[in-house]
């Protein structure tokens, strides 16, 4: 791991991270701290824009290979368990945007490995505009987290959830993903398991690397 050590500005706090341990994972943190760029010699990399809670549980899960999750307030008034387990799916695929953001790849797919585990679990997740639109504006056309979306629409979604698609709010691009992927299950009949239950690792990044499953490196 090694002693030298970086801050992080995230949000309103500062962190303290291993700068060996954060390089090998993320190549954003590689980047910014070669010798020509100023954060190598401050030592210190701003991250506008990202909040303290996500950061943390980014560095959470570098030291200790597990996501942890992002809790709201067990003591806030009036808020229920639906409304913990949607603020809990919400801050999985906020996580993932900041994966994408620091260009790390085995968090990226541990943090899909947390969604599948919510998704099987509660039968059903929030797919609203508003939710559907905060992941396409922070993931590229490719993204695995894309298709994982469109898959859980496509294998849970109730039929007035369905009808719902009419709704302008929802990007053109998860619509038309969301009908080709039926169109091909319509020829093909959907038997068997969804796929995200079958194999995870249709989610996950490390494939177009070359690089091992992150839960072979846990």
């Amino acid at each position: 791991m090694g002693k030298a050590i970086i801050t992080v500005r995230a949000g309103t706090e500062d962190f303290v991270v291993h700068e060996t341990l954060i390089r090998s994972s993320s190549e954003f943190f590689n980047g910014a701290l070669r010798h020509e760029w100023k954060e190598a010699t401050q030592r210190v990399v701003d991250l506008p824009g990202a909040s303290s809670s996500l950061f943390e549980a980014y560095s959470q899960w570098l030291y200790t290979g597990k996501v942890f999750s992002i809790q709201s307030n067990p003591e806030k008034e009036g808020e229920t368990e639906d409304i913990k387990r949607a603020a809990e799916w919400f801050s999985l695929l906020t996580s993932y945007a900041l994966g994408e953001r620091l260009l790390d790849v085995h968090y990226k797919d541990a943090i899909i490995d947390a969604c599948i585990e919510v998704v099987v679990l509660e039968e059903s997740v929030c797919w609203t505009p508003s939710i559907v639109c905060s992941v396409y504006s922070n993931t590229p056309p490719q993204s695995p987290l894309r298709d994982l979306l469109v898959d859980v629409a496509i294998w849970t979604a109730s039929d007035d959830e369905m009808a719902q698609l009419s709704n302008c709010g929802y990007p053109v691009e998860f619509v038309v993903g969301l009908m080709a992927a039926l169109s091909s299950l319509r020829r093909k009949g959907m038997k068997g398991k969804p796929p995200y239950k079958r194999d995870p690792c249709l989610y996950h990044e490390h494939k177009k690397t070359g690089m091992a499953c992150h839960r072979e490196n846990s």
